[in-house]
């Protein structure tokens, strides 16, 4: 309707001929579309004078018009669109400025531009507009240089006019005018010297952009950019000489500061250290701006590699700072600065302690400086990866991350956060975890594709296919990172030699000890100037010897994990990876049977041990192992035992990381705090249990499925079922491939109850058909396994609304565990309750309470007091009670049930409402029997109820229960 309205308006019917003119719709377009925001009606008027003049839609109307005749036409349809509303036009220090009214106004008008072409496509027209725009304004320009008139758009036109004429496709002239010393002198003495930077920097990279896409054009887009750069840093000093302005110099250095920036972002160096050097001759040395081109300087030299000048620099540039008393953000910004090269000259401490100072000054002001803490816990992560730490790598990084995405940040810098993460999880064979941060670090180069790397591309491709067991593409990638990585060499952080590292050791995953070989070489000669220095070549010479060592070439060994250990001993002193390479020899020594030389290393990493962990560090025991087998070995007994004996005092006292035969101790006591419901304990000790294990056995080992499993158990008791379903389906993948099914048949079996907690009883259904399937076949049907799948089976067919079929699958399970068990066992409790509940709820009151009285005796007996269908049992048996006014009863059950949930802090934190259901059912029942008190032995009171609960029990009417505890109980998942 607005369309048909403004399509009537703007289109009256001309007197002579009786056809609708366009006129109005073809200015109002392209106002829109040339002039998006707020300008001087006089730019309007040229660019629609101008339209006049040279559209042929205009000149096929209008015919041949006198100048005046033209701006009289000009100023009518200005008048015009103003009356209807369309144009909002209001002085400003006496120069009227207009803008489309409304924008609905505006989005109608850029419709018109789009719908009516006027005379080609719309991006042809518009291109056709802004040169009319362009072309009005010069000439208008020219006449009044000649003629002496005011120009009352030259502040926008110095701004914006270039923009205009690039949007034309006029790129020689505005590479004219950049290099135009009149333009610049003009743009620097009537917009700000800031300002007249950042717009000739921004008109620069718009045409260096638009060249680099134009195939017609011979020139270096890049080489006229800097001629641009060059000839504004020499008119910028020009200026600033001429000039009596006390901010001139000032002025000057920060906009060759800019000047600098943009040399730098085209990598020419040399180009960008000499507008820094200029600008730092403008200001006084002890300043923030001196402080800030200083650390321009560093980052450049820095940059080209040139370590010494760089530092010094920084150096300078920190110096400043301190002495005018300024804990800036710049200041973080040269200490991370400071880090960056201090750890691509190798002194690893002084770029760790470089990072840390950052960090401390970031934290200060944390919500100002989110940015600069992301980038600072990046690099100490990547430093903790050279230096082997490989935890703090990755809690430092993930930490990183976390920052970043709290900025919501998207960008390059954030994909190599999620490359270096993916390559830790790579190595600890995380290969889901490694696969979700390629590909988040993939989809992020891509939509930086102009800014990203090609070798970090190449490289994800690579290592996702080396995961996804794509082998030949895996190759095919690497051999194009290889490629790029020859042609562009990244030395910060020695990140080139990080890169043929990372291949090679894929390589060496796949078996491909040739070409692995070949890689690690490469990184090798990457450090060969730092040889006796570069952690990251210890690390290859180290990755290396594990090579030769899985080729059955042991000889070749010895000296790549020799040279190793001697630049971690230099480098970073009494460490874990010194100790690390001590043991590895010592080990190495002692398979080839040279017993006195392992002796001598495993004595070192003893020492070295003691003295970085402590004499009772499980570490500690790691080599008192290994130091009682070789003494074994020895026949060295006495010695032996000793060692030995001292390893086991140490395990006991202490819980190792990632000792295997500690992983049974973490996953029994995980088992036991599940037993008593403490999740939170029994998952962490339980995600204890599976670090261990991954660390030390295949994926596919029995162990890792059993720590999967307990991990999905804990996290659906819990309640964090879509957490559960990921550990139960990684559990499910390992226990497959196992000869004994009952494992598949556990795992299958709590799959289900994860749907039920999810509220899918047809799935969960389904898992147990399943697992009945299995069982039945393998076992037959009188198996007491059997009765673990009927009693879910009843389950979720009570779920789905068939209680009878319930109840006929949980007293099958019933009879099968009271044969099997006894009737007093924990698996005949679950019975009892799980046909106490279902009688409930079918309004068999009598039946209910009967079988619930068995839960709870056998509950009591085997003082499992704290779980919520103990809790729920006693508050059903009190509704049932109080139903049959039986108030004393009623009370006791109540209040025994308030008890339970009160003791067991983890209940109260997963079923915070259950709580308040209690106390409110205790207390209504209190109040309307105030002479009632709690009397002692309830289950005595509860079995001697049960006898007088004869005809008085009201067998037509049901309990009824709140909405909201209806839907809590809905929710509610027990155990077979």
């Amino acid at each position: 309707m607005l369309t048909e309205v403004m399509n009537l308006m703007l289109s009256p019917v001309l007197a002579a001929g009786g056809q609708p003119t366009i006129l109005m719709k073809l200015c109002l377009a392209s106002m829109a579309v040339v002039f998006p925001e707020r300008v001087q009606l006089e730019a309007v008027h040229l660019l629609w004078g101008q339209l006049l003049r040279t559209e042929p839609y205009a000149i096929n109307e209008l015919g041949d018009l006198t100048p005046n005749q033209l701006r009289k036409r000009v100023r009518f349809i200005s008048e015009a669109l103003t009356s209807v509303g369309l144009l909002s036009i209001a002085k400003k220090d006496g120069v009227p400025f207009v803008e489309i009214y409304h924008g609905l106004q505006w989005e109608y008008a850029l419709m018109l531009g789009r719908e009516m072409h006027f005379g080609g496509s719309p991006s042809k027209a518009a291109s056709r507009w802004h040169e009319a725009f362009a072309s009005a304004y010069l000439n208008k320009k020219v006449e009044a240089d000649r003629e002496g008139g005011e120009d009352v758009c030259r502040i926008y036109a110095l701004e914006n006019l270039l923009q205009h004429m690039l949007k034309a496709g006029m790129y020689q002239k505005v590479a004219v005018l950049l290099r135009d010393d009149r333009f610049l002198n003009e743009r620097l003495d009537l917009l700000d010297w800031t300002k007249a930077a950042e717009c000739h920097i921004r008109d620069c990279k718009s045409l260096q952009a638009a060249m680099d896409s134009d195939e017609s054009i011979s020139a270096d887009a890049v080489d006229v950019a800097v001629a641009i750069y060059t000839k504004a840093g020499g008119l910028v000093l020009d200026q600033a000489q001429a000039s009596r302005k006390e901010a001139a110099p000032k002025d000057c250095a920060m906009a060759l500061q800019q000047l600098g920036f943009a040399l730098m972002d085209l990598g020419r160096h040399s180009e960008a250290i000499s507008q820094y050097k200029s600008a730092l001759k403008q200001v006084p040395k002890g300043t923030a701006l001196a402080a800030s081109i200083l650390y321009s300087l560093a980052a450049v030299y820095i940059a080209r590699n040139d370590h010494k000048k760089g530092l010094n620099n920084v150096k300078e540039c920190l110096k400043v700072l301190q002495e005018i008393g300024e804990s800036t953000t710049l200041y973080a910004e040269a200490l991370i600065l400071r880090g960056d090269s201090m750890m691509t000259t190798c002194d690893y401490k002084g770029a760790l302690d470089s990072y840390d100072r950052a960090l401390d000054n970031l934290f200060a002001d944390s919500d100002n400086c989110r940015v600069e803490i992301g980038i600072a816990l990046g690099r100490k992560g990547r430093l903790y990866q050279v230096m082997g730490e490989m935890e703090n790598a990755h809690g430092a990084l993930d930490e990183c991350l976390k920052w970043k995405l709290k900025i919501n940040e998207s960008s390059c810098d954030l994909a190599s956060i999620y490359n270096f993460l993916g390559d830790l999880c790579m190595d600890r064979d995380e290969k889901k975890k490694a696969l979700d941060f390629f590909d988040a670090a993939y989809r992020l180069f891509e939509q930086h594709r102009n800014e990203a790397d090609e070798t970090d591309i190449h490289l994800i491709n690579g290592k996702t296919d080396y995961l996804n067991s794509d082998f030949s593409g895996s190759q095919e990638s690497f051999k194009l990172a290889l490629e790029s990585m020859e042609k562009k060499v990244r030395p910060l952080m020695d990140r080139t030699a990080y890169d043929y590292r990372t291949i090679a050791k894929t390589f060496l995953k796949q078996g491909d000890f040739g070409q692995a070989k070949g890689a690690f070489d490469k990184c090798l000669d990457a450090t060969n100037d730092r040889r006796d220095e570069s952690l990251e070549r210890s690390a290859a010479l180290f990755d290396m010897g594990n090579l030769y060592v899985n080729s059955k070439e042991t000889k070749s060994a010895f000296p790549c994990f020799e040279d190793s250990l001697k630049i971690r001993i230099v480098k970073l002193g009494p460490s874990e990876t010194v100790i690390d390479a001590m043991e590895k020899i010592g080990s190495l020594h002692k398979q080839v049977g040279e017993r006195e030389d392992a002796l001598n290393y495993f004595n070192k990493a003893l020492e070295l041990t003691e003295k970085v962990h402590g004499e009772d560090s499980p570490k500690v025991a790691e080599i008192l192992y290994k130091f009682g087998e070789l003494k074994e070995e020895m026949d060295e007994h006495v010695e032996a035992l000793a060692m030995l004996g001292e390893c086991l005092d140490i395990q006991r006292r202490h819980l190792p990381g990632r000792h295997p035969d500690i992983a049974s101790t973490v996953d029994a006591l995980g088992k036991i705090h599940l037993e008593k419901h403490n999740y939170e304990k029994a998952y962490q000790l339980f995600i204890e249990g599976l670090e261990i294990r991954q660390a030390n056995f295949q994926p596919d080992d029995p162990r890792v499925g059993d720590s999967f499993h307990n991990l999905g158990v804990v996290s659906r008791k819990g309640g964090k079922c879509d957490r559960a379903l990921t550990f139960l389906m990684e559990a499910l993948h390992v226990r497959k491939s196992l000869e004994d099914e009952s494992f598949t048949v556990e795992t299958l079996l709590e799959i289900g109850n994860v749907h039920r907690a999810l509220g899918d009883p047809e799935s969960a259904l389904g898992c147990y058909e399943k697992c009945l399937e299995i069982t039945l076949d393998r076992y037959g049907g009188e198996d007491e396994r059997i009765s673990d799948i009927l009693l879910p089976l009843g389950h979720a067919k009570k779920d789905l609304g068939f209680a009878e079929d319930a109840v006929d699958f949980y007293r099958r399970a019933l009879e099968i565990r009271e044969k099997k068990c006894g009737k007093d066992s924990a698996k005949c409790a679950a019975g009892f309750r799980s046909l106490g509940l279902v009688m409930y709820e079918k309004g068999d009151y009598r039946a209910a309470i009967k079988y619930l009285v068995d839960f709870i005796r056998i509950q009591d007996a085997r003082k499992q007091k704290n779980s919520i269908d103990y809790v729920m049992g006693l508050e059903i048996i009190g509704d049932i009670h109080k139903f049959n006014n039986n108030a004393e009863d009623a009370i006791s059950a109540f209040a025994a049930a308030s008890n339970a949930y009160r003791q067991n802090k983890e209940l109260s934190k997963l079923y915070p409402a259950l709580g308040g259901f209690l106390e409110k059912r205790l207390a209504a029942e209190e109040k309307q029997n105030p002479d009632q008190e709690q009397a002692g032995g309830l289950l005595d009171q509860i079995t001697g109820a049960l006898r007088n609960l004869d005809n008085e029990v009201k067998m037509n009417d049901m309990i009824e229960a709140s909405p909201e505890e209806e839907a809590f109980r809905r929710k509610l998942i027990f155990d077979g």
